[in-house]
């Protein structure tokens, strides 16, 4: 189900937002899904979920969950995180997620689950799962993915469109330093 975007109503029935991602790096696109999450549900009651916890570094995976924590709290200060691993199935994903949000305080079947596109969330729509999707497709967000931002910081391109200025040395600085360790040797 689609809640409606009337924070009244979404607050009277769930108690939490969540937003999973992996965050391989934090980008425009994922920082305007999170600021529309904290305008509507506030700090108090915002749940990041970053995800592909146990996938070791590699070129798609770039940064650490650690990392990515760290960049996230530079832009967002305050923000509660909790980590999760990936799986091969959907189900198996979903206990662990459940697992993670319960240690955090959070029941997994009363909350909202934001993201930035209809294509993210099937496996929500499958569980049941309420689910607020900020269209970055309208126009009024940017369209963009980590893939995007990787692809200009191999290819030495300018990133400044894409991530926010607050972290963008953090990103090219741990990129250079932990794509060089992911060299074949």
């Amino acid at each position: 189900m689609i809640t409606p975007h009337n924070p009244q109503v979404v607050h009277s029935a769930k108690k939490h937002a969540v937003f999973c991602g992996r965050f391989s790096p934090l980008h425009r696109g994922h920082e305007a899904v999170i600021a529309r999450m904290l305008k509507d549900w506030g700090y108090t009651h915002s749940l990041l979920v970053i995800g592909s916890v146990n996938v070791p570094l590699s070129p798609r995976n770039v940064f650490s969950p650690r990392e990515r924590e760290h960049l996230i709290q530079r832009v967002f200060p305050g923000m509660k995180m909790v980590f999760a691993p990936d799986y091969e199935s959907d189900d198996q994903w979903f206990h662990e997620l459940n697992h993670a949000l319960k240690g955090a305080g959070v029941n997994p079947l009363t909350s909202v689950y934001f993201a930035g596109s209809k294509d993210d969330v099937p496996f929500f729509f499958r569980a049941r799962r309420a689910v607020t999707i900020i269209n970055r497709y309208d126009g009024t967000t940017p369209v963009i993915s980590g893939t995007d931002v990787r692809h200009a910081l191999s290819w030495g391109q300018s990133i400044s469109h894409l991530v926010n200025p607050a972290i963008e040395r953090d990103i090219r600085a741990l990129f250079a330093k932990n794509s060089y360790e992911n060299e074949p040797k």
